[in-house]
C-alpha cells in the first residue's frame, strides 16, 4: 500500500505547475514600482489561468525591486540575484534546484528574455509543457521557439 501512496503522490506532483516571473522584464525595466508590480500580476493572472496549487517564483536582480515585487506579490516564494540578468539567473536556478522536470507537468516562464530559451527547451525534452507569458515586442525568437503557448500581455492585462 506504501507503494500505491508513492505513486498517487508522484502523479500529483507531476501535475503541479510552476510559474516563473521575471518581474523586471514584465515592468520594463529594474526600477519599477509597486504599483507598476501589481498591475504586471494582474495580467499574468488575467491571461494565465493558474491552478490553486501552482507554485509561483519572482526573480529580481536588486534589493530595490526585491522590495516592490514583496509588496506586489505576496506569498510567492522571491529570489534576487545582483546584476545583468540577476533575476533571470536566479530564477533558472530555481528550476535547475527543484527539479522542475519530475514534478511539473506545465511550467510558465512570465519574460521574453531569450536566456530562458535553454531552460524551455530542456524542459520540453523532458515532456514538461511550457507557456511564456511577455510584453508584445519582447520576446526573443529563440525562446518564442522553444514554447508550447506564447501569451503576449496588452497593457489592459488581457492576453492579446
Amino acid at each position: 500500500t506504501s507503494d500505491c501512496y508513492c505513486e498517487v503522490m508522484r502523479k500529483h506532483l507531476k501535475n503541479q505547475t510552476h510559474v516563473l516571473v521575471d518581474i523586471e522584464n514584465l515592468c520594463g525595466s529594474g526600477q519599477f514600482t509597486q504599483a507598476e508590480a501589481c498591475a504586471a500580476r494582474t495580467m499574468v493572472e488575467s491571461a494565465v489561468p493558474l491552478p490553486y496549487d501552482a507554485r509561483v517564483t519572482v526573480g529580481t536582480s536588486s534589493d530595490e525591486a526585491c522590495l516592490e515585487a514583496w509588496l506586489a506579490w505576496r506569498g510567492p516564494q522571491h529570489v534576487r540575484r545582483h546584476g545583468q540578468d540577476g533575476a533571470d539567473l536566479a530564477l533558472a536556478e530555481v528550476a535547475l534546484n527543484e527539479n522542475l522536470i519530475d514534478r511539473c507537468s506545465h511550467v510558465v516562464i512570465c519574460s521574453g528574455d531569450g536566456l530562458f530559451a535553454i531552460l524551455a527547451q530542456y524542459l520540453r525534452a523532458h515532456g514538461v509543457r511550457v507557456t511564456v507569458v511577455c510584453r508584445p515586442g519582447s520576446l526573443s525568437r529563440a525562446l518564442a521557439s522553444h514554447a508550447d503557448e506564447v501569451l503576449n500581455l496588452s497593457a489592459l492585462g488581457r492576453a492579446a
